[in-house]
């Protein structure tokens, strides 16, 4: 159940920051598509086969059918998505990429973020609809190298007081991170 729990919260994250938007949807009902995903991506084995795990997962499906009432279009409807949104991703291999996770502005991280000057961090911040944080950044001299140690007690340190920017930073940060471990 902990694949469950970190699922639900991750979800839930994504759902307070405005990331997600399914009409609808409750956050019980990404645990078992998220889970299924998981093991059938990154090969998630549990107690030593791939099938154990995704017999696992159905059964947190069915339990899930049972304690949120999901109809089961809803299942497949959010495996579609979840599958295809990634697939549209992998366009290119270049430095930037498009982040499926903030859909209002054509997001951008960076793969190698230690490598990217104050200006290239600035310019990942307006493609994320961060702009006006732009000068601030300037003036705190935050270079690839820096944001990838700052938290978000420094992001509020320096000034940035609205909780959503700072978690879409966060978020950003998150993402980068990610992309150059795996």
């Amino acid at each position: 159940m902990l694949y469950s729990y970190v699922a639900l919260h991750t979800i839930r994250k994504y759902i307070a920051l405005g990331l997600v938007e399914w009409p609808g949807l409750q956050p019980g009902w990404l645990a078992p598509p998220l889970l299924l995903l998981h093991c059938l991506h990154f090969g998630t084995v549990v107690a030593g086969t791939l099938f154990i795990s995704i017999l696992r997962t159905l059964l947190m499906y069915l339990w899930v059918v049972v304690r949120y009432s999901v109809p089961s279009i809803a299942f497949v409807y959010i495996v579609w998505e979840l599958v295809q949104e990634p697939r549209a991703d992998k366009r290119s291999k270049n430095s930037l990429k498009t982040s499926p996770y903030l859909p209002k502005h054509p997001a951008t991280i960076v793969s190698n973020s230690d490598l990217y000057s104050m200006e290239e961090i600035v310019d990942i911040l307006r493609n994320n609809g961060l702009e006006s944080y732009s000068q601030l950044f300037l003036d705190h001299a935050i270079d690839g190298q820096v944001l990838s140690h700052m938290t978000e007690q420094d992001l509020k340190d320096m000034g940035i007081r609205r909780i959503g920017d700072r978690k879409r930073i966060m978020l950003l940060l998150d993402m980068e991170k990610e992309n150059s471990d795996g």
